[in-house]
């Protein structure tokens, strides 16, 4: 009984302390019985392309071709829109020089790959070309000077030493958000860092004024600074707290009553025009009369419900500074809040001037919210006025003025790139590509489909949004832009030879 309990104990432990991370990707046991990279019960390395079309990525792996042995192509196809697999279409290999075929397969073996064994009759040099089509899209992408070996021993001789790098399989990527691009040189400017502070223009504010003396009310529990007010919102009551000349009460009173008596006197002196019973002169004066009533009456209307005076925001805006408290007495133009209309900000930022001088005549600059970096033409921004400078100080203050369509809020606090002299012909990466490691810097670059190499990079600049590479990459290579952490794990595994997973 011990010894089964033993048994047992043992593959709990074995079953615990085993971890597949990865899918086998093993493809030969799909299709074409012995076909794989293995001819005759001896391994040999596949052959491996990777081909960026402008729809697609392929990654094709071929058993190297020999004569009467059977093989396999094992095609990846990656959208690059999205860097997913493709989900459906066919595809069709056309294999011309010494050996002239076409093979097909109709559908896919599984999500975004393709398996379709291949025995050749004869040897010699071939071109292969890969068609793919989904019904509406189109892709051919040609594979030059391959070779058909006479024997297994031929092959072997032919074959290049495996690359080693991480290896992270193309089901793996397609499971997360994943990219690539290649390094191509770009303008890059240089760029002075600050800090910048989020300010209203001064020409969008406008306030609250009291139109009578009283006491206070703050119709809005909510009314702090930062509110957005739409256009006619109820915001303050005032109870007129005086029976001076300019209580508001005793005006709104007195109009109402002149408006009715004019009013019903227009209305007697209209019938009686009608009926030139009045004269042209008597009907002009009463209607002028009665008009003027009306617009001194619309006019106390407008801030006047009932007894107390109703005060609203003329216009949409945020509530900047409320100036009164709850049952506070004030007198007539005394300013009850600040509003500003928000649909502009502009940035405000104060520079050395040693770094002033950096900056270039393009009047542009990134700025980031949170984690997205933003250029300020985007929102139709510009340098606004001229420079401060202060002397005493040796800083200079600059305002970029942009239309506020992310809906930001004054008085927060941003960080800015400024824009400098511009540097043609840049190696740059976007900030996702970029792995930090103890103080250095790394970027993944692709050397097939699925293998990558970890390389150590140099920086010379960053606008918040691109680096701008010193030495470490070259024109045309490919890089990982997004999904970089998790090759970073699986480089943690091990570095293993290109070949270190079945086909």
């Amino acid at each position: 009984m011990s010894k089964f309990i033993s048994l047992v104990l043992f593959m709990l432990f074995v079953i615990a302390c085993s971890k597949v991370t990865y899918d086998t990707h093993d493809h030969s046991s799909e299709k074409a019985g012995k076909a794989g990279n293995e001819h005759d019960g001896e391994e040999i390395e596949n052959i491996k392309f990777t081909v960026f079309s402008s729809h697609h990525e392929l990654f094709a792996e071929m058993t190297p071709l020999i004569k009467e042995q059977a093989g396999q192509f094992t095609v990846h196809f990656t959208k690059i829109a999205d860097f997913k697999p493709v989900t459906s279409g066919s595809l069709k290999i056309i294999i011309s020089g010494t050996i002239n075929e076409t093979l097909s397969a109709d559908s896919l073996t599984r999500t975004g790959i393709f398996i379709i064994p291949f025995t050749p009759k004869t040897t010699g040099n071939v071109d292969v070309i890969f068609i793919y089509t989904d019904g509406t899209l189109f892709d051919s992408i040609k594979i030059p000077n391959q070779h058909c070996y006479s024997s297994l021993e031929e092959a072997k001789k032919a074959q290049r030493t495996p690359e080693k790098g991480i290896t992270f399989l193309k089901e793996e990527s397609w499971k997360i958000d994943f990219a690539m691009k290649h390094v191509i040189p770009s303008d890059f400017s240089e760029t002075v860092k600050a800090t910048g502070k989020l300010i209203n223009n001064p020409a969008d504010e406008f306030i609250i004024t009291a139109n009578t003396s009283g006491v206070v009310e703050i119709l809005d529990n909510s009314l702090t600074p930062g509110k957005k007010v739409s256009a006619g919102s109820r915001m303050f009551s005032i109870k007129p707290g005086s029976l001076r000349e300019d209580n508001m009460e005793l005006k709104y009173s007195q109009a109402k009553s002149n408006y009715e008596r004019t009013k019903k006197e227009y209305e007697r002196v209209s019938e009686l025009y009608k009926s030139r019973i009045s004269s042209e002169k008597e009907y002009i004066e009463v209607k002028s009369s009665f008009e003027n009533a009306e617009a001194i009456f619309k006019n106390y209307s407008q801030s006047s419900e009932g007894k107390n005076i109703t005060l609203k925001s003329p216009k949409s805006g945020y509530l900047k500074r409320l100036l009164v408290q709850e049952g506070q007495f004030v007198e007539a133009g005394t300013t009850l809040a600040i509003m500003a209309n928000n649909n502009k900000l502009m940035i405000q930022v104060e520079l050395p001037a040693k770094e002033y001088s950096k900056l270039g005549k393009n009047n542009n600059a990134n700025f980031v919210i949170g984690n997205k970096t933003i250029n300020i033409k985007e929102l139709n921004g510009k340098f606004s006025g001229s420079p401060i400078i202060s002397g005493s100080s040796g800083f200079i203050t600059l305002f970029l003025q942009f239309e506020n369509k992310i809906e930001l809020l004054p008085n927060s606090y941003i960080t800015v790139y400024l824009f400098g002299n511009n540097i043609p012909n840049s190696i740059t990466i976007p900030k996702e590509a970029l792995w930090e490691d103890q103080g250095n810097y790394f970027v993944f670059v692709q050397k097939n489909g699925e293998l990558f190499e970890k390389r150590e990079i140099s920086i010379k600049g960053f606008d918040g949004n691109n680096y701008l590479i010193g030495n470490g990459l070259n024109n045309r290579e490919v890089i990982v832009t997004k999904g970089a952490y998790r090759v970073m794990l699986a480089s943690k595994s091990s570095e293993l030879p290109a070949n270190s997973h079945a086909h």
